[in-house]
């Protein structure tokens, strides 16, 4: 399949494009943070490599916090997964993208949520980790080069495909409008079928011509009929063998 390019967003962070031919893990549904993912012993049934994802649970009786399997699934090309779907996916960390000056260094936001004062302060949480509680849109920047150690590291984050026209798909579908367009000018409309009975010739009459008349010792009765139906069928093949 062609090569093309997908948007991927979080929260109201602008969309990122990437290669449909890029390997993610499709979620149960949305999330907002960073997951553990391992790659797990494949079964014998299975064939793909299978990974486990992991999601931190936090005990509030004891305040510990432990990490458990959220789900287990198998890698899939980006540009088969359809618009609006969670997904988890392993980018190239050093690209230009979203970042906050926090702490003297540039780091990658994880998701923003702002608490609608005047002043327009934000929460913002970063793939470090860390969080700044009291940031400004001030300190973001869309093109940025992470100089966070720990946001550069690699790791699995969350995305949502953004909505777009799947080239595969809208090919199919023209392919499938053309297809059923040529299917339909073949079909032969009522007037076509009315013209086509109008010109269909009737079946040729070959007339026999009588060359030997009467036979006096022509047998009667039934006879005569049988007798009747081979000469004719006779003639008539004669006369074909003579046009």
């Amino acid at each position: 399949m062609k090569l093309f390019l997908v948007p991927l967003g979080r929260e109201d962070e602008p969309r990122e494009l990437f290669s449909s031919d890029l390997d993610v893990l499709v979620c149960p549904q949305k999330v907002s943070e960073p997951l553990g993912v391992e790659r797990i012993k494949l079964k014998p049934h299975n064939s793909r490599p299978q990974f486990a994802v992991y999601k931190a649970h936090i005990s509030f009786k004891s305040i510990v916090a432990d990490n458990y399997i959220w789900f287990k699934g198998a890698l899939i090309k980006l540009g088969r997964v359809s618009p609006g779907t969670p997904i988890l996916a392993k980018v190239d960390p050093r690209r230009p993208q979203r970042c906050i000056q926090y702490r003297g260094a540039w780091h990658s936001i994880l998701t923003t949520y702002s608490n609608f004062r005047p002043n327009e302060t934000l929460r913002v949480n970063l793939v470090c980790g860390d969080y700044s509680p009291k940031a400004t849109r001030d300190l973001i920047n869309n093109q940025r080069v992470l100089t966070c150690p720990e946001c550069l590291a690699e790791k699995w984050l969350p995305f949502v495909v953004a909505t777009y026209e799947m080239p595969e798909k809208v090919r199919k579908i023209q392919d499938k409008e053309e297809a059923e367009r040529r299917f339909r000018a073949g079909i032969p409309t009522r007037f076509d079928r009315i013209d086509n009975e109008e010109e269909e010739s009737e079946p040729e009459i070959v007339f026999v011509e009588d060359l030997e008349g009467d036979d006096p010792q022509e047998p009667e009765g039934r006879d005569a009929k049988l007798f009747s139906r081979v000469r004719h069928a006779r003639r008539v093949k004669e006369a074909k063998a003579r046009a």
